[in-house]
């Protein structure tokens, strides 16, 4: 058994202002172009930050282009259709024609009931460890999951924090 692991790094949101319709086209537009390059800088330093974090952990990180990230979300959401018929290319978001990304990725249906989702003939159930029970760490919930008879995806989410908020967090308990 070898696992393959993938880390995705996000950036945070655009806060955008609400906006009046009659406004001028300057004023209603997203984002400015200073202010995308420098988001944009900050999260390349931000991935360049994982990596380095990650080969000194003595892991060789890839990064993915962006026709295997596109396949590999493909196929995580239409995992029949990739197997029977292969992926579709991306169409480029400037393509006046080019749907959505989400609409190019989720091409098979998806039914929600209480104890699953399914999507095509797969059906999915969620473990939070979340709200973990207070007999049980981390280590040992995970080691449990990898115990299953079963194949099983596993999806972690990290935020940073900011240090300084915690830190009076920290004091302000104590």
């Amino acid at each position: 058994y070898l696992p393959e692991v993938y880390l995705f790094v996000r950036s945070k949101t655009v806060q955008f202002k609400k906006r009046k319709f009659f406004e001028s086209k300057k004023r209603f537009e997203d984002v400015p172009a200073r202010e995308f390059l420098q988001l944009k800088e900050q999260f390349y330093s931000l991935v360049s930050q994982v990596e380095s974090s990650m080969r000194s952990a003595s892991l060789e990180p890839v990064r993915l282009l962006k026709n295997e990230w596109y396949q590999l979300m493909f196929s995580y959401f239409n995992l029949e259709r990739a197997e029977k018929i292969g992926f579709p290319t991306l169409r480029h978001p400037t393509d006046p024609l080019a749907p959505f990304l989400t609409a190019q990725i989720a091409m098979t249906d998806i039914s929600v009931s209480k104890k699953y989702l399914e999507i095509g003939a797969l059906k999915f159930r969620t473990v939070s460890l979340g709200l973990l029970p207070l007999a049980e760490s981390h280590a040992s919930m995970i080691e449990g999951l990898t115990k299953l008879s079963f194949h099983f995806w596993l999806s972690q989410n990290i935020r940073t924090l900011e240090q300084r908020k915690e830190v009076d967090k920290l004091e302000l308990r104590r």
